[in-house]
């Protein structure tokens, strides 16, 4: 990661002044805890064997993407939203509930604050309500709550800093269809034309081992699947940066690719899609 890091770097980077090695510093590390969580995160929740597949494809899905792994509110809003679903898959152990809607909701607030279009996944603490915590009322209140906590720290900061009433940066979700962005480079269109492939493919595999998943393991499968449509669903509706808001969906993707790679088959055919998925990447940055 570092390394095509690196060449990200190079590659976009015109100046190398205090604030733009700050936000490149930034967004390098933002996406480093980002896969340190998404490994966490499935491990705890016996998701996947103890292997590094999941680290693997988050890296090279990324990746694709090169001029995304130096913007920093999308590393931020990744990092923070891949919290939250940490937080939400933590539900499953039927204990302070309450406490653990909080933080995720506090992390799609401050998501939100990175890249306003994150929003619209306070849908999937509700997903997490559903599945784990519907039979109390309060439950559904609080997502608010944490809005409500991010909402008036940004207000604070806001008067003391600019002087201004700004919360969250509510001008820009109003995105007609004139301002979406739909020119996209070589680069880009290797890049989103790949991630659609491996989407359609690990998806087919992840829908069929469903059924045969523990029931325990069900809901939080089911609310990966969630994690997913909702990202994509902001990247291809919303978003004016497709190619860059695309990595939203990169961890969902990550964790759905794990279970083809974990499947019992012919070890070539596993090796062989694991080698595609790593040079892929390398293919994109020659273009």
């Amino acid at each position: 990661m570092l390394i095509m890091f690196i060449s990200s770097v190079v590659q976009y980077t015109t100046n190398f002044e205090p604030d733009t090695v700050i936000n490149l510093i930034s967004s390098f590390f933002c996406y480093l805890l980002a896969m340190i969580l998404v490994n966490r995160m499935v491990k705890k929740n016996e998701i996947t064997s103890y292997n590094t597949l999941t680290i693997v494809l988050f890296t090279f899905l990324i990746s694709l993407f090169p001029y995304g792994l130096i913007n920093p509110a999308i590393s931020i809003a990744n990092l923070f939203m891949v919290l939250a679903i940490y937080f939400i898959t933590s539900l499953s152990n039927l204990r302070y509930h309450k406490s653990k809607i909080l933080n995720a909701s506090i992390c799609v607030g401050i998501a939100t604050l990175a890249y306003s279009w994150c929003i619209f996944t306070l849908i999937l603490i509700y997903v997490g309500i559903w599945y784990y915590g519907r039979k109390e009322y309060r439950n559904w209140l609080i997502p608010f709550v944490g809005l409500g906590v991010v909402a008036m720290m940004s207000l604070c900061f806001h008067l003391v800093v600019y002087n201004d009433w700004t919360v969250f940066d509510v001008a820009s979700l109003q995105v007609s269809a004139s301002s979406v962005n739909f020119q996209f480079s070589a680069q880009e269109i290797f890049g989103i034309a790949s991630f659609i492939l491996c989407s359609l493919f690990f998806l087919a595999i992840y829908i069929y081992r469903f059924k045969k998943r523990l029931t325990r393991l069900k809901p939080i499968l089911a609310l990966f699947i969630w994690y997913y449509i909702v990202t994509l669903l902001i990247v291809l509706v919303f978003a004016e940066q497709k190619s860059i808001s695309i990595l939203l969906a990169t961890p969902a993707l990550a964790i759905i690719g794990t279970s083809y790679l974990e499947l019992k088959q012919n070890k070539l055919i596993t090796e062989t899609t694991l080698w595609v998925i790593m040079l892929l990447p390398f293919f994109g940055y020659l273009i």
